[in-house]
């Protein structure tokens, strides 16, 4: 379960995706990992939408710990 913890912005429209909703893991492709993580290390995911249909997206993300990428991949979610 995620949450998004940014703060919305105005120019961006209510919807499926806003700000504030929880969206679950329905899938994991193309992951590719570049370093290992261990306990202690802070992970930061970003990702970038790049298709959704419904309550359903798509979206490319890096997990990076500091400046260094851990791993990416391309994450399907749903939103609650």
């Amino acid at each position: 379960r995620l949450k998004c913890d940014k703060k919305k912005k105005e120019e961006e429209p209510d919807g499926p995706f806003s700000f504030g909703k929880t969206a679950y893991f329905a899938s994991i492709n193309s992951a590719k990992f570049k370093r290992k993580v261990v306990p202690g290390d802070i992970l930061t995911l970003e990702t970038e939408i790049i298709k959704v249909k419904g309550p359903i997206g798509v979206g490319k993300a890096t997990a990076k710990v500091g400046d260094e990428i851990a791993c990416i991949a391309e994450l399907t979610f749903a939103v609650e």
